[in-house]
């Protein structure tokens, strides 16, 4: 399940796996380590581990950057906006295998 929190002055994103474990084939990587330094390098957060119940847990607290007070209609107001216009969060899901 994936969640995403919208507020005034940041996103959270949470994702809880359903502790099925690793997908056949699948390789020890660099993935946790390289979400950790994206989400300090915007000057957010990243904690992962075990699930509230079972499986895993990855919760990422990223700082939205304050509004341009040179920009003007609705969009200037909506935080995701913003990250959308800024280039922070992808303007479309991301899903595994959704590009095949």
């Amino acid at each position: 399940m994936v969640t995403l929190r919208f507020g005034d002055d940041a996103l959270d994103l949470t994702v809880d796996d359903d502790g099925a474990g690793p997908a056949p084939g699948a390789v020890d990587g660099t993935g946790l380590t390289g979400m950790r330094e994206r989400a300090r390098s915007v000057g957010g957060t990243l904690a992962a581990g075990p699930g509230p119940e079972q499986g895993f847990r990855v919760h990422a607290h990223l700082p939205a950057p304050p509004p341009d007070p040179a920009a003007s209609g609705p969009a200037a107001d909506s935080a995701p906006a913003d990250l959308l216009a800024r280039g922070r969060v992808p303007d479309h899901p991301t899903t595994p295998g959704a590009d095949r």
